[in-house]
């Protein structure tokens, strides 16, 4: 079932190619797990990315997730995945607090990776609106979940942009940074400038004086792009 059509720029050939949004099943494992090593040897730092393992990915295709694929000339190029009821996404609920009787209605979205040359096209914040709606389709999810190295700046911005914010920093897998955004289901985007109170705005790479404001209620609500370093503006 196609979600989406349309058209998308190669940016180094400078054409347009059509395209098509679908969701994608097991017969496609091999070609995901491809693609994240294609993303992967891009990345300045590998830190930046934590791939997705086959057993997740099976785990994902028998019922505890959605993935969204878009293709070019049916090839893939990209992905968005989405999971729940497993114990990583129960996990990360605990970690912003998320009661243990709501945990079930948690919903974790993982990663998108788009092929270098697509980059650029809006398809991470167009895979988010996509699934967010496949999603509320099912009845059954509350809260919107995912977790994005600070130096992720495109991730990061199209999950600021759709209203997830950032409600803590955390050093997880195998002891990297990562922000735990977090959204209810419901809440498209919940920030306004009349309701900003003691704004505070902090290098990106200020890890110590972030997390002393996430643990005094602060919420990282958008990323400010400079010509040398990024910026995280935090609320109370």
């Amino acid at each position: 079932m196609i979600l989406k059509s349309g058209y998308l720029l190669h940016h180094l050939q400078k054409k347009y190619y059509p395209y098509s949004i679908e969701k994608v099943n097991i017969s496609h494992k091999w070609d995901i797990l491809k693609l994240q090593q294609e993303i992967i040897h891009t990345l300045p730092s590998k830190d930046i990315y934590y791939p997705l393992t086959e057993e997740e990915l099976d785990d994902i295709f028998n019922g505890q997730g959605l993935i969204l694929g878009v293709f070019v000339e049916n090839t893939l190029i990209g992905v968005r995945v989405v999971s729940y009821w497993d114990e990583e996404t129960k996990n990360l609920g605990r970690l912003v607090g998320i009661k243990d009787n709501e945990l079930n209605q948690l919903v974790f979205f993982e990663a998108t990776i788009i092929l270098k040359p697509y980059q650029g096209n809006k398809l991470q914040k167009l895979m988010i609106d996509l699934a967010s709606k496949e999603i509320k389709k099912l009845n059954t999810f509350k809260y919107f979940i995912s977790t994005v190295s600070p130096f992720n700046y495109a991730s990061l911005k199209s999950l600021l942009n759709t209203g997830f914010y950032i409600r803590k920093l955390v050093w997880i897998y195998e002891n990297t940074p990562r922000y735990i955004l977090f959204k209810r289901y419901d809440q498209e985007k919940i920030f306004h400038d009349e309701n900003f109170q003691s704004n505070k705005r902090f290098l990106i790479d200020d890890f110590s004086s972030q997390r002393l404001h996430f643990d005094k209620g602060y919420r990282g609500i958008n990323l400010i792009k400079k010509q040398h370093a990024s910026i995280l503006e935090m609320i109370l």
